[in-house]
């Protein structure tokens, strides 16, 4: 298979600001925004963007969770956090935070995933703002599961053509298994009891997106562990290629944090991946997530 960039993604729109890409496949940086004061046609605009690049990085931007939720509900309906504590002052930010004086290695998202799949209407927008970045390390992965299913084989997208994928929040209880969370001493976690049902889902494998019409693979390689109608065994093949497949760096970027920095990326578009190499250093963001309207 020859991995192509489809000519969709050099064409440049006209823009209502300047557009750098990160790679040619993902990313954006916007210059010359101000979030707290955007006209509908540059809301319109960052849409288009999103669909088509999955993530926009806006720097330089200094606000207040009142105003990270205000700019989030341009784009839909605000949902809250179902496994984090909101922030009290306001009730749709959640503060993702490592102290410098954390021992466990782990970071909050720090798998390759997409936010929240097991619900019955997962998020279509996460918005990330950086408010105490480490001097080094702390990177965000990013890759496009759009530019990856325009590269499948015609075989391949057949076999994925009307497949559900089953996934289920169980990373989330309480736990002997729970390593991933249980370790994380300063985020005020709702953890699930080890009784409790976790929220658990199907969606398409192939998503089409309701702005740019395109097809994505949706799959959350941390979550995703079954395929409607088939085995355990069966499904298990499938997953690990799919996994391995949308991670590929051709379909990727990584960006290095800035403080100031507000990123939002279509859930339906990107998976990512926080980097927990900043051991030692503090890092806090502030998140909001979207239901489309």
């Amino acid at each position: 298979m020859d991995l192509r960039i489809p000519k969709a993604f050099l064409d440049q729109k006209t823009m209502p600001f300047e557009v750098d890409h990160v790679t040619p496949g993902c990313g954006a940086i916007l210059h010359g925004v101000d979030v707290t004061d955007l006209s509908g046609t540059e809301i319109s605009a960052i849409q288009d963007l999103l669909a088509c690049h999955g993530v926009v990085f806006i720097e330089n931007q200094d606000i207040s969770p009142d105003q990270q939720q205000a700019f989030a509900a341009r784009f839909g309906t605000l949902a809250q956090e179902p496994f984090v504590a909101a922030m009290p002052d306001a009730p749709y930010v959640t503060r993702l935070l490592k102290g410098a004086d954390e021992q466990a290695p782990n970071t909050f998202g720090g798998v390759w995933h997409t936010d929240l799949p097991f619900l019955e209407t997962p998020p279509a927008y996460t918005i990330l703002y950086g408010v105490d970045i480490p001097e080094t390390g702390g990177d965000t992965l990013f890759s496009n599961t759009r530019l990856a299913y325009e590269n499948l084989s015609d075989t391949m997208r057949e076999i994925l053509k009307g497949l559900q994928g089953v996934s289920t929040s169980t990373s989330y209880k309480v736990g002997e298994s729970n390593t991933h969370f249980s370790k994380m001493e300063n985020m005020e976690l709702k953890l699930l009891g080890a009784r409790d049902e976790a929220p658990s889902h199907a969606h398409p494998l192939v998503a089409d997106h309701p702005v740019s019409g395109s097809s994505s693979i949706y799959l959350c390689p941390s979550s995703t562990k079954e395929i409607e109608g088939l085995s355990k065994a069966e499904a298990a093949p499938l997953l690990s290629f799919l996994t391995g497949y949308i991670t590929d760096p051709f379909f990727s970027c990584r960006y290095r944090w800035k403080k100031g920095t507000l990123a939002m990326w279509d859930n339906r578009v990107v998976i990512h991946r926080a980097l927990s190499d900043f051991l030692g250093s503090r890092r806090e963001m502030h998140r909001c997530i979207v239901i489309a309207a």
